[in-house]
């Protein structure tokens, strides 16, 4: 049943991805290679989210052990979002792509190419129609010339969130490519993700067990793993910082949010309480719920700003969640709702009003 809901997952999200690799080129056709020289020293990776959008910062640092520079084609790939799309929407959705290297931005070229690895076309000579599952692949083009010794490439661009019926918003870059130049290996990855205050996330764990997980800030990570491969990151105020020395990437960076209502994952756990959350989540003002339905939703909601709970039986009841962190100096009229959590909030006092007096 979780390889099965696994599947569902990763078939439903329609995936924007991001690709750094070496390549050879013979005619029309371009082809990731494994480079000989060039080694991956270290790559650091910066994941800024701001409402449905991934701000992207990379910093590359490789190494020529030639006594001369090297060229090297090198190519970014983006494949153009899938699914069940309308025309506007099968576009390239990566923005203010950016190369940045010894001081100064490289200038590249786009190229569409109707699967990976394939003959390259210029825009005008791509006939979508050819294509109709998706847009196909966006091809970035640059060449770099590697001095001796160390040389360092810096990379921006931005992406909107992807979605699904199982998760609210998710992000995923290609990490695989890494793995192509000399060596087969990132000497030195680094992972950053900041997804804002008062989040909830997933990520998936790809990174083995020698890597070292940490928030900074305020916040906590979940060993216990979803699926057996998502780990859950509850971040009060801070970042998500990964690292892991000689890496061998053989799968693709994803991380997201389930619901960023309740932070519930009902959809996958069998837990009648998070179930509760998701119902939380569809709340309709025009279903019958009970009274302790309508207050477990209500304090859900304060659960979710840390309210320690004057009532025992409240706090020991959400301390079974793993997300929530009740703080012992916050006080009730301290804490301010956001304007989607204030709106529930309405609709559930509203409901309250027809148990007073009974």
């Amino acid at each position: 049943m979780k390889k099965h809901l696994l599947l569902i997952f990763v078939f439903l999200i329609f995936l924007l991805y991001g690709n750094d690799g070496a390549y050879r080129s013979s005619g029309g056709i371009i082809y990731p290679i494994n480079e000989e020289t060039i080694t991956l020293e270290s790559e650091f990776l910066s994941f800024k989210v701001v409402d449905d959008v991934c701000y992207v910062n990379i910093q590359f640092i490789f190494n020529n052990p030639l006594e001369k520079p090297k060229k090297v084609l090198t190519g970014f790939q983006a494949p153009g979002s899938s699914g069940d799309l309308g025309a506007d929407e099968k576009t390239n959705r990566i923005e203010k792509f950016k190369i940045f290297f010894e001081n100064e931005l490289i200038s590249y070229t786009l190229k569409r190419a109707y699967e990976e690895n394939g003959e390259l076309y210029d825009e005008k000579d791509f006939l979508q129609e050819d294509y109709e599952e998706n847009s196909g692949i966006y091809v970035y083009l640059f060449e770099i010339d590697f001095k001796p010794g160390e040389n360092v490439v810096n990379h921006s661009y931005s992406f909107p969130a992807s979605s699904s019926v199982l998760c609210q918003k998710s992000f995923s870059y290609i990490l695989r490519t890494g793995a192509k130049w000399s060596g087969n290996k990132i000497k030195d990855l680094k992972v950053e993700i900041d997804m804002g205050d008062n989040q909830y996330f997933f990520v998936e764990d790809i990174f083995g067990n020698k890597a070292n997980w940490s928030i900074i800030g305020t916040g906590k990570i979940k060993e216990e793993k979803i699926m057996d491969e998502f780990k859950m990151v509850r971040v009060l105020s801070g970042k998500l910082f990964i690292s892991v020395k000689d890496f061998t990437p053989t799968k693709n960076i994803q991380f997201g949010v389930f619901s960023e209502k309740n932070f519930g994952i009902g959809r996958i756990l069998n837990n009648i309480m998070e179930r509760n959350l998701f119902i939380l989540e569809t709340y309709d003002s025009d279903n019958d719920y009970t009274e302790e339905q309508l207050r477990f939703f209500r304090n859900a909601i304060y659960a979710k700003y840390g309210d320690n709970f004057r009532d025992q039986q409240l706090r020991d009841l959400f301390l079974q969640y793993d997300w929530y962190i009740p703080d012992p100096n916050l006080k009730i009229e301290e804490i301010k709702l956001d304007y989607m959590d204030e709106a529930l909030l309405d609709k559930i006092l509203e409901k309250e009003k027809a148990f007073v007096g009974k």
